[in-house]
């Protein structure tokens, strides 16, 4: 059964620069020594529980129709494989939320059977532009009912609120949301009339939001976040190199660490409800290269680390920062594809959510490392390390005449046991070639066998733009 949470935002946006640390280009171990990560004895205190719906999309509402199936009951069948190939490896459906720029644009004309929209000409920089104006029919959210069994879908009614508490008591008004298993509402995001502002948990708590009936329903406070802005000029352009460095990476997260519990405090979820790489539909080249893949793998462990509940990556139809383009997309530019297919990104969240498992009780804390360019983290079951995940950072651009470069990573305090590995892959950082665990998964379901080694020591080598994934057996 299909969950649903209205969200009524009050307003929130993080940037975050990727050229805030222009030498995010990762360096070595700091200390001199051989790099190495420390696999503590027990589970840490500070280890935050590991949602089993951590992962989730975001999809621009002008082109929701695209994802789910434009015919209630006909659904996007190579969404839904994709969305299940993530799902089969936690346990839960991925959630999605559906709203964002095109929301503002949008209205309710039940005379339209399911939607009708009317898009801006595409420019260079844009190609795939928002749509200046949204019919939203009667079937329009129904077509919720073409997503996988369990999906928890979230809609966005409005972001022009000049009061939430007004906004939603007329909402409560019309809609009973008392029930048990009712939708709940959400507090935060980004609203146009809040473009200059930042609020935080505390700031918005402070004035006394959720004393008021529709206060008691909330469920979430969410905040929009990405690593900087796709502009289309050269110079100001995202750099290929600068996205997936762990110490950018960390700079971008802090920011949420002291709000977490503040959000859980007032008994609410913290969630990014829409984040990705470089807003406006991501840098071409870049947000759909590998370097995009093992920047989400460690972004969402780190984020799952300082208790973040859920991430909705945000997507729309031929947007370089897709993880998945559902429909074919026309022209010759990096997202063009004759088919629907997954794009890199993708990889990183196949990875992730098979460093989640199905396990119960299950955790999450960042590995302690002497090196600036291995990040890791250990995932716990009943407070049993059962994987850890570790990431090399350090950039090899395909393509180029230099040796790719290699750590070999000590495992401090592993004892001998049997210990399986899957690798995240690809040419380079720059090329859109990924592997998860030796298998493509470019048009939905997987080709290739599944490729898994064992740890015969008590290190294990990276190379340069690759990622790790042990499985304490």
């Amino acid at each position: 059964m299909l969950q649903r949470t209205l969200i009524l935002p009050v307003a929130l946006l993080f940037i975050g620069g990727a050229n805030a640390q222009a030498a995010g280009l990762p360096t070595r171990n700091i200390t001199g020594q051989s790099p190495w990560i420390n696999l503590p004895k027990s589970m840490p205190k500070f280890a935050r529980t590991l949602p089993k719906n951590l992962l989730g999309l975001s999809i621009e509402m002008d082109q929701w129709p695209q994802w789910a199936g434009t015919t209630l009951g006909s659904p996007n069948k190579f969404v839904n494989t994709v969305l299940n190939n993530i799902a089969s490896r936690t346990g839960y459906a991925v959630n999605l939320r559906v709203g964002a720029d095109s929301e503002d644009t949008g209205f309710s004309v039940p005379s339209v059977p399911v939607y009708s929209a009317i898009f801006p000409n595409a420019t260079a920089e844009f190609p795939f532009p928002e749509a200046t104006y949204v019919a939203i029919g009667k079937d329009f959210y129904a077509l919720s009912a073409n997503m996988p069994a369990g999906t928890d879908f979230h809609v966005e009614l409005t972001n022009y609120t000049q009061t939430w508490i007004s906004t939603a008591g007329q909402i409560l008004d019309s809609i009973d949301l008392t029930f048990p298993g009712a939708p709940g509402l959400q507090i935060g995001a980004w609203a146009d009339a809040y473009r200059d502002s930042i609020f935080t948990v505390a700031g918005t708590l402070g004035t006394g939001i959720l004393d008021s009936a529709a206060g008691a329903l909330v469920k979430s406070f969410s905040v929009h976040n990405y690593f900087g802005r796709h502009t289309g000029d050269p110079v100001t352009e995202p750099k290929s190199g600068q996205l997936m460095g762990r110490n950018t990476i960390r700079g971008n997260v802090t920011r949420f660490a002291a709000q977490v519990p503040q959000a859980e405090a007032a008994g609410i979820d913290y969630v990014l409800g829409e984040t990705n790489s470089f807003s406006s539909h991501g840098s071409p080249g870049l947000s759909d290269s590998a370097e995009a893949a093992l920047w989400l793998v460690d972004f969402s462990l780190q984020l799952a680390s300082v208790g973040v509940n859920r991430i909705y990556f945000h997507e729309g139809v031929g947007f370089a920062y897709n993880l998945i383009q559902p429909v074919p997309i026309p022209g010759n530019g990096t997202t063009a594809t004759s088919v629907p297919r997954i794009q890199a990104a993708y990889y990183g969240a196949l990875m992730v959510a098979e460093a989640i498992g199905t396990g119960a009780n299950t955790k999450v804390a960042e590995l302690s490392s002497n090196s600036t360019s291995i990040a890791a983290y250990g995932i716990w079951e009943d407070e049993r390390l059962a994987r850890a995940v570790i990431i090399n950072s350090d950039v090899f651009f395909a393509g180029t005449n230099g040796k790719r470069s290699s750590q070999t990573v000590e495992l401090g305090g592993y004892t001998n046991g049997k210990t399986s590995i899957k690798r995240l892959t690809a040419p380079g950082a720059n090329s859109t070639e990924v592997l998860w665990a030796g298998q493509n998964f470019t048009l939905g379901d997987p080709t290739g066998s599944v490729q898994e080694t064992w740890l015969n020591s008590s290190s294990i080598t990276l190379e340069a733009t690759e990622a790790v994934l042990l499985c304490f057996k």
